[in-house]
């Protein structure tokens, strides 16, 4: 695996996003600067600005119109954290609304499954990114490798979590919850 800073693990969305490209998430929070408001909207209980979203919106919009796909996974745990409310509720809508297939795997369903216990990306099933994040959910980029024993573990873990997870909507359903922009 090599190691790639933030900057250049951005730099494969343009070089080894093809096809496809499939997201595993497993943390409860992650730092992200560009949350910051929508998380103190949420905090106030007031209306969430949907422009904060727009830039992966475009970003989603531009790989659908060029036949590419998008998809995620979020394992989480329940009762949720504050962050992965505002996650489900503010953010993934927008990545929905975009084209993005966005899914929800609850931990209950996660033992009998063996996942990796961190997240990654999945490039045209040939690359694969594992995330560094610390312990505040900041990422300081990610191990990639395309090596075929490497990936193909992936894959499985990707087909895994996309056949034991539900879409977005169904899951807000089933916790009573709406989505909030």
């Amino acid at each position: 695996m090599t190691r790639r800073t933030p900057e250049e693990f951005g730099a494969i969305f343009d070089s080894a996003f093809r096809r496809s490209a499939f997201r595993l998430e497993v943390l409860d929070k992650y730092a992200v600067p560009d949350e910051a408001e929508p998380l103190r909207r949420f905090r106030a209980g007031e209306a969430q600005d949907p422009a904060w979203r727009e830039p992966y919106k475009e970003f989603v919009r531009e790989a659908l119109r060029d036949g590419k796909q998008i998809a995620r996974v979020h394992a989480v745990r329940e009762p949720l954290s504050e962050y992965l409310e505002i996650e489900l509720t503010c953010g993934y809508p927008a990545n929905v609304a975009a084209g993005e297939d966005v899914r929800v795997l609850r931990r209950t369903s996660w033992p009998h499954l063996r996942l990796p216990d961190h997240d990654f990306w999945l490039f045209d099933n040939q690359m694969a990114a594992v995330m560094i994040y610390d312990d505040i959910g900041g990422f300081h980029g990610a191990d990639v490798t395309s090596a075929p024993e490497i990936v193909a573990r992936y894959r499985r873990a990707r087909d895994l979590a996309m056949q034991h997870s539900v879409p977005l909507a169904d899951y807000l359903t089933s916790l009573g919850m709406k989505e909030a922009v």
